[in-house]
């Protein structure tokens, strides 16, 4: 049996979740940027404690592009040379071995050794089939959590519901539960349009964690964290913008306002005549 940490959340596939988005994110910290990919590689470790495998993969993958991402950015906003940037690539880069050793030794690859599909994610498919036992009224207005624990416990000998959409069912019934996920989804998938790259990536990460377990289903802080993460990144991006607009105003470029300016077919003279 391998010891899987929860932290302060009330599964490790919560919290392996919540690292693995936060892996990404945290590039966007304004702090120097040797710390921000401290934290990140610190935020990876934890997903390799919490023996998430799906979220694991998600933050290794993301992982690269993040950093690069953030690394260019920090070129194009600073004067620092090729050196500096090859100096902090080597430096994060050279962590790869320390994080694999920490891998193996918190018995992640143990987990994988027999595959991603093993008794566990095959058990999230066979859950399916508990709706087919559900009366009219239940799949409209839901059954009770107790009532899928007692079935998956017969069926699957598991008491864990982690199917989002199953476990959504009985607690919310069908119409409320596709409601809610595909409201969760859109909104997600909006602040991935609206913000950087890597909002984009940190977004991806997270449906792609989220949607392999029960995490839309339970309750639990993980889609406001998602939420609150993402609107932050958005309200900075405005606010770059909005200082770039100000700096270009300033650099004695005029920036006419629409009301002022004169209308097709009429020459400025003519319109402040009128």
């Amino acid at each position: 049996m391998t010891f899987r940490p929860a932290a302060m959340l009330n599964h490790p596939l919560m919290s392996g979740l919540m690292y693995a988005t936060a892996v990404p994110l945290v590039m966007l910290w304004r702090r120097p940027f040797w710390l921000r990919s401290l934290f990140s590689v610190l935020f990876a470790l934890c997903v390799f404690a919490s023996g998430a495998r799906i979220s694991t993969i998600m933050a290794a993958v993301a992982f690269a592009p993040a950093f690069l991402t953030a690394l260019v950015m920090e070129r194009q906003k600073t004067t620092v040379g090729q050196t500096w940037m090859a100096t902090q690539g080597v430096m994060i880069f050279g962590m790869i071995p320390a994080i694999i050793s920490f891998a193996i030794s918190s018995g992640f690859f143990d987990r994988i050794s027999n595959g991603l599909v093993d008794k566990s994610a095959m058990t999230r498919v066979w859950q399916y089939g508990m709706l087919q036992y559900l009366t009219p009224h239940q799949i409209m207005f839901g059954a009770s959590t107790t009532t899928a624990s007692d079935w998956s416990t017969r069926l699957f000998q598991t008491p864990s519901i982690e199917n989002s959409f199953v476990l959504g069912v009985f607690t919310y019934g069908m119409p409320l539960t596709i409601f809610y996920l595909t409201m969760v989804i859109l909104v997600v998938c909006i602040f991935a349009m609206r913000g950087s790259m890597i909002v984009k990536i940190a977004s991806a990460v997270f449906l792609a964690a989220a949607l392999s377990n029960n995490t839309f289903g339970a309750k639990n802080p993980a889609v406001f964290y998602m939420l609150m993460m993402s609107g932050a990144s958005i309200v900075g991006s405005r606010r770059t913008l909005f200082a770039v607009r100000r700096n270009f105003s300033s650099a004695g470029r005029k920036i006419v306002p629409v009301s002022n300016r004169p209308l097709p077919g009429r020459d400025a003279t003519s319109q402040n005549a009128s």
